[in-house]
């Protein structure tokens, strides 16, 4: 469920994620390798301003009673994005790059 998930923050399974933008950095990229996963997910190739919409989309869907809390986060967030974003890499969202390169290249 994705109801208030603007101001539920960390992410995914085991909090590693601090913003929406570092959930759609992760997705965006085509996730992480694991050999545990079924490597099913494919790289979205989002542009700056499509990430932008998708997170302010997510922030919409809060309930009405947590509007302040709403706000309050989005502009938390934003600011903590605009400084770092970890898990940002354009290169393997667009496909200039394949997840297992950096692993052979070393």
């Amino acid at each position: 469920m994705i109801l208030n998930v603007g101001i539920t923050q960390p992410y995914m399974h085991d909090g590693t994620l601090e913003t929406l933008w570092d959930v759609m950095d992760h997705y965006n990229k085509g996730g992480e390798a694991n050999l545990f996963l079924d490597g099913g997910m494919e790289p979205l190739a989002l542009t700056e301003k499509e990430i932008d919409q998708v997170v302010a989309f997510l922030f919409a869907l809060t309930d009405d009673r947590f509007a302040s809390e709403n706000r309050r986060q989005m502009e938390l967030q934003r600011a903590k994005a605009q400084k770092n974003r970890p898990f940002r890499d354009e290169q393997m969202a667009n496909r200039k790059k394949l997840p297992f390169e950096d692993r052979i290249t070393k």
